[in-house]
């Protein structure tokens, strides 16, 4: 049985935790490679778009955790946060939604675009120990990563996960933003109704505002993903990779941070989101 077939069977998690390399899907016009991510909702592989000649990535829900049904609403949230903000040129492109013939408007496949270079992540490691390098051309990338949170936020997004792994290289020169499943939609009464607030307990410890992980319960703005953009910044130009101290982790902003070579105006907007927003 192909992946198309599952399609049309409606979403049935036991056939879509088979699909493998060589698996197609929309009456063959996507062909499954290989498995490039996974996490506790989703699974992301390389594909061939046979239609329009050209390679592209394949989120499928469902995941480690073996939820389904979680899994499908994180895949629900993040095509409304993408038709909310696509079109950017620091934002990941999303081509095509594939629908549960069973359940219409349950999506349960995203085509998306192949991001080639790896993850943020994948590029500090390989330069953990050129700080010449990520500060020469880390400047760029935090520019564009800045520039991507912006426009979310301008389009009534928070994004509620931001971290290096969820920014992606689709060129030795241009990061993409990507990973909207735990998004939350302050500008949109509409998409507010029908996606509540997630509970207590999503995005990542290491980058999350102090106030989430304090138990900070009411709905999250906009702030909580400054903060974590300030975590981000300082472990990118931070000559050792490191991350801020716990003290400034938990919200307290004591003298100023230490950034060897790092430009006065790139310290001072890290400052400027690490700050207390309580």
């Amino acid at each position: 049985m192909t992946g198309h077939d599952y399609f049309h069977s409606g979403f049935a998690p036991t056939l879509l935790a088979t699909l493998a390399e060589g698996a197609t899907l929309s009456g063959g016009r996507y062909v499954l490679d290989t498995l490039i991510g996974e996490g506790g909702h989703s699974r992301v592989f390389s594909a061939r778009d046979e239609l329009l000649g050209q390679r592209v990535a394949i989120k499928v829900a469902g995941g480690k955790s073996g939820d389904p049904d979680a899994a499908r609403t994180l895949l629900i949230r993040e095509a409304h946060a993408y038709r909310s903000v696509g079109g950017h040129p620091n934002v990941l492109t999303v081509y095509d939604i594939l629908e549960d013939s069973a359940s219409p408007g349950s999506p349960i496949f995203m085509v998306m675009e192949l991001a080639s270079q790896g993850t943020f992540r994948e590029w500090i490691i390989r330069h953990r120990h050129r700080h010449d390098v990520r500060l020469r051309e880390g400047k760029a990338f935090f520019k564009q990563i800045c520039r991507a949170v912006s426009h979310v936020h301008k389009n009534g997004v928070t994004h509620f996960d931001i971290k290096p792994e969820n920014f992606l290289l689709v060129s030795s020169d241009r990061i993409k933003l990507c990973d909207f499943g735990l998004a939350q939609f302050f500008g949109s009464p509409t998409y507010s109704r029908q996606l509540p607030f997630l509970p207590l307990g999503g995005g990542t410890p290491e980058y999350m505002a102090p106030e989430l992980r304090s138990g900070y319960q009411h709905r999250v703005d906009p702030r909580a993903d400054i903060f974590s953009l300030g975590i981000l910044g300082f472990e990118l130009f931070d000559a050792e990779c490191r991350r801020p101290v716990s003290s400034i982790c938990g919200g307290s902003m004591d003298g100023r941070l230490v950034l060897t070579g790092v430009p006065e105006k790139i310290v001072r907007v890290i400052e400027r989101c690490l700050e207390d927003v309580e």
